[in-house]
This record gives structure tokens, sequence and C-alpha cells, in this order.
């Protein structure tokens, strides 16, 4: 197939659903809003330092010229503001992905909202995460019978369990108890709920050590945070690591966190349960499709920062029920979704999606 794609290759989901094509042998040209070069693709950059007010037209004429020069198979555009642009190019078939934050999050312009919008109700094939997501893209026009339920899939090769003493020791994190949040530094992830749950956390575990992994918009505020609270000598900031670096850096987790008010489907969550971890999480629709409340983790209520607590407390001073969850956590991510088996599926939706259009033309 000769496929094309529009995405922001300098998102590690966006390189790993494009990748999967790149090494099954098709041929796979890249329209990118971002600058990183994903290998094996022919990349065409779509970046440019326009107010976003403006950017949308010359974009919109650069990508029609582009796909007129390359006679794809096959388009697709994520997320779904991107998504829009696809569904604009005039290639047919045309299909979108979802990530969350761009159906959930209500706070876009009204132009934005528009462009999403109308992205649904026109691919032919759109991919969602998680249930929750699909019922939200429904909601807002989409086609239920055009939307396939995918996750991005983990590659339980690389993300599996393993010995991280020697990077516990670069990190001065011997003997400690590790609760690990590693998410962007944004509003939606609610970090400095963490912070504010983890005095009552150090009255009962005196040891714990909250370690915050990554970047972003926040990150003043939290460091401010921690220092009101008074627990600036038991949280540690780490600056995010290669993705390579990842699998060993969320098995320092002894709590692997992630205490969203909303999103879809976390693919650092299933790479922490495939890693063989036990994650204490809120309770969105989308976790719960995931964690069974004292069956493979914990869950506590969004924004409730005394239970979160208390369910920090309880996987710090039950190590062996949380093994217990993490080899249930394993053995679900290898069966239901593994990276290979996931991005199969989608493979084999374009190829029929193709060969339907093949057969209107004649």
């Amino acid at each position: 197939m000769r496929l094309c794609f529009i995405v922001y290759s300098d998102s590690i989901h966006s390189r790993k659903w494009v990748s999967y094509f790149v090494e099954r042998g098709h041929d796979v040209h890249v329209l990118s809003t971002g600058k990183t070069v994903i290998p094996g693709t022919h990349f065409h950059t779509l970046y440019n330092r326009l107010p976003s007010k403006v950017r949308a037209l010359p974009r919109m004429a650069k990508i029609r010229k582009l796909v007129a020069e390359i006679k794809p198979d096959l388009i697709n555009g994520q997320p779904m503001g991107l998504g829009f642009y696809a569904v604009m190019s005039g290639v047919k078939p045309v299909t979108a992905g979802a990530w969350g934050s761009d159906i959930y999050f209500t706070g876009r312009s009204k132009l934005g909202r528009w462009h999403i919008r109308y992205a649904l109700r026109h691919s032919d094939l759109m991919t969602a995460d998680a249930v929750d997501l699909k019922n939200e893209m429904v909601k807002q026009g989409a086609d239920p019978d055009k939307v396939m339920v995918v996750t991005h899939g983990v590659d339980t090769s690389k993300f599996k369990p393993m010995n991280v003493e020697a990077l516990k020791r670069k990190h001065g994190l011997q003997g400690k108890k590790i609760v690990l949040a590693a998410r962007y530094f944004e509003f939606i992830y609610d970090l400095p709920g963490i912070a504010k749950a983890f005095p009552a956390v150090l009255k009962e575990v005196p040891d714990a050590v909250l370690v915050y992994l990554g970047k972003g918009s926040l990150e003043g505020h939290l460091k401010s945070l921690v220092k009101e609270l008074g627990i600036e000598k038991h949280v540690i900031f780490l600056p995010p690591v290669p993705y390579s670096e990842f699998p060993k850096y969320l098995q320092l987790a002894d709590a692997y966190m992630s205490a969203s008010v909303y999103e879809s489907t976390s693919i650092s969550l299933l790479e922490a349960m495939s890693c063989g971890l036990a994650p204490v999480v809120s309770d969105l629709e989308a976790n719960t499709e995931w964690i069974v409340d004292g069956k493979n983790g914990l869950m506590f209520k969004r924004r409730d920062y005394k239970q979160m607590a208390e369910k920090i407390i309880y996987a710090l001073k039950h190590k062996k029920k949380m093994k217990q969850f993490g080899r249930i956590n394993r053995r679900t991510i290898q069966k239901k979704t593994e990276y290979r088996k996931e991005m199969r599926r989608v493979e084999e939706s374009y190829e029929k999606l193709i060969a339907q259009y093949k057969r209107r033309r004649g």
C-alpha cells in the first residue's frame, strides 16, 4: 500500500504508528507538523511559524499539492485536528485517529471544535483507543460503524520486568518506597493532586519518595507547591528520558500513579502494566476498561486526595499483593494489546477499505 500520514512526528505515538507500516514494507509518506524525521518514510514537513489563526489555509494548500503528487491509496490524519486536513485533502479513502484530549477537551476554539466534528462526520474509518472515547466520538457526530476501537499497543518485548537497582543507585533511591508520576506536567493529569495527597502518605510511610518524571507548563507551579507543602525532601523531579530508557524508569515504581481528570486509554498505563506493575489510578471510564480496584490495581475517585493517599499507602505497604496484581497485568497486556497484534488489525482494516474503494471505482 502507498500510505500517507498527516501527523505530529515529534510524538512517540505517531512515530510508533507510522513505523509499523514501514516495517511491513509499505510505501509510507509522512506529512508532519513536527520536525522529527521518521526513518524509512518519505518525509514532508508542514511545519511553519505562522500564528495558529492563519496557518490552516497555507498548510491545506501544501497538503493538497503533495497528495496530488504522491497519489496515496489511503490517507490518515491523527489526532483528529489533523484528521480534518486528511478529510479536506481530497484523497479517498480517508481515515483519522482520536487520541482522547482532541475529543474530550472543550477549551479549544469554536473553529477547532468545528474542524474535529467535520472530520468525525466525513472520515471513512476512525480509530479510538477506548470504548468511552468511541462513545464520545459518536455523541459528537461519528458513525459508530466507522469507529474501530484499537489501542496504540505495547511492545511487550521492550516493556517487561527487569532489574533496575543500578538505576535506583544512580538517583539515590535505594531502599526507598517510590511513587512514580510519569505524565506530562499539564492540568489534565492532576499532578498537583498527587503532591497534595503526599503529606498523608508520609505520615504512614516515612521512607516514601515521590518521583515526577517529565516536563510541561506546570513545572514551576509543581515545584512551588512541593515547597509550600513542606515535602521537598521527599520529592524528586527528573527530566524526560529517551523512549528506549522509559521501560527502566517505569520499573522504579512501587506505586505507578495516574491521577488524570479526563483522557482516553493511557499508553503509559498499558506500558506500566506490561512491565508487571500494579497501577494506582483515577476512576476514569477508560481506566475501568483495564483496572479493577483490588483485582489488578487500585482506583480512587478523581480529585479525592484523601482516598488517593489511602490507595498509595496500601500499595506501598502491600508489596506482595501488588506483585501479584502486576503478574496479572503482564499477562493481560500480552493477550489483549500487544503492539504488533493491534497494528495488524489496523493494517487489515486499511487493506479492506482500499479494496472497497477500488471495487467502487471499477
